[in-house]
Formats: structure tokens, sequence, C-alpha cells
């Protein structure tokens, strides 16, 4: 149970990372050579997770082979000449095409990721609750990205009770922001003890609305763990209302 737990929490831990990388705005050298580092961790995790010679495995390395880049990943200084080369147009038209590469290889790994997840995992992801899971994550270690999956795991059990509630209610909504459906809620709910709970929950949503970005953003300030901690405990409380 635990080796598959701690499968789970990696698998977690590079659709994160993936999900961040789909982000790319700008194509620097460095930015490539992280591109491809995360290519080869989701190749080594997949490979632990499925097999060596899993059909899954065959797949992605026959996929990422098909894809290809503009730029060879030289040395810094020898691919900083190269561009300088380059009139401004090809310039851009490299690393638009750059880009969209790398978007459509973190997307394809990312849906490998989770039907992996779905499929291999589905007995045992069932027997756990989100905040089981963002709990255990977060009892691991302190590092960053644990950080970063413990709190996208449980502010989207957070929002899924907020819209949970909300469609019981037949109450409509346009998205699924921690704020927005708050608001919501407050102002269309029959239930007056949520009402009640809601309101006083100013500032606990603000906490967890701010974590829910930051978990979601690799740029953003380093999340803590005692901010993970109040998200699971305001979760544990808004449970009571399901």
């Amino acid at each position: 149970m635990k080796s598959e737990n701690n499968l789970l929490i990696q698998i977690d831990e590079i659709i994160n990372e993936l999900e961040n990388d789909l982000e790319v705005k700008s194509v620097t050298y460095n930015r490539l050579i992280k591109h491809f580092d995360l290519m080869k961790k989701s190749e080594s995790i997949l490979k632990m997770v499925t097999g060596r010679s899993s059909p899954e495995v065959k797949r992605m390395s026959k996929t990422l082979g098909e894809f290809w880049m503009v730029d060879f990943l030289l040395e810094k200084e020898r691919w900083q000449k190269e561009r300088k080369k380059m009139s401004s147009h090809t310039k851009e038209d490299t690393d638009n095409t750059n880009r969209s590469l790398i978007i459509r290889r973190d997307q394809y790994i990312l849906n490998v990721f989770k039907r992996v997840k779905k499929t291999r995992f589905k007995s045992f992801t069932s027997t756990t609750s989100q905040i089981q899971d963002a709990e255990y994550i977060l009892s691991i270690s302190n590092k960053h990205s644990l950080l970063q999956a413990s709190g996208i795991i449980i502010t989207n059990y957070i929002a899924s009770l907020l819209t949970g509630l909300l469609e019981k209610e037949l109450i409509k909504f346009k998205n699924d922001d921690l704020i927005h459906l708050k608001d919501i809620l407050i102002s269309r709910t029959t239930n007056p003890k949520l009402k009640v709970f809601l309101r006083k929950s100013h500032r606990r949503f603000e906490t967890v609305h701010d974590v829910r970005n930051r978990s979601a953003h690799i740029d953003r300030a380093k999340l803590t763990k005692r901010e993970v901690e109040q998200a699971i405990e305001f979760a544990k409380l808004l449970r009571t209302y399901k």
C-alpha cells in the first residue's frame, strides 16, 4: 500500500510539473533544457510505474521520437551565437514552433499520466479521500513540489465541495474560482447555518484561494506547510455541510 501511494505521489508531482510547463511563454535556452529534463523525468517515472516494456512506455517513446525541435540543444554560448545570426522574423518563427512543440509534448504526456493514474490505481484511489491524499503528501516532505501537489489536491477538493453545494440547490455559477463560488453561495443558499459559516470564513477563503493560485503556478511565491495545513483544516470544516 505504501509503495503504491508513493508512486501516486510521484505521478501527481509530474502532472503538476507538466501543467506548469504548459504555461511556457518565452523559449529561452534554460527553458528548453528544463523542458527536456522534464521529458526525461516523465519517461523514468512512467517506466517505474508501468514497467520498462509496457505499451505506455513504448507509445510514449515513439511519440517523443516523432516530435522534433528547430533549435539544437547546444552549449548555451553556441546557442546564443546561432540565434544572433537569425533575422527577427526567423527567430520569432523558431520560437513559436518550439513553443508549440513543447505544448504538444507536455499535453500528450499529461494525458498518458492521467490515463495511467485512472486505470492502474483505480482500486486504490477509490478507497482514499482527497483530504487523506493531501495529508499523506504533506507528511512526506517539505519539498516545494510536494507542497504544490498537496495544495492542488486540497483546494480542488474545496472547489468540488462548493460546486456540489451549489448544484444541490440548483444554483448556477460561472466558474470554479473559490471566491466566486463562496459569494454566490452566500447570496443564494437557503441553508442559514452554511451562510453564517461562509461569512465567518472570509479570511479562510482568502487563504485557500491564494494557496490554489500559488500551487498552480511555479513562478509564484513558495507555499509553506502551514498554509497547506490550514487549507486542509478548512476542507474538513466545509465537508460537514456536504
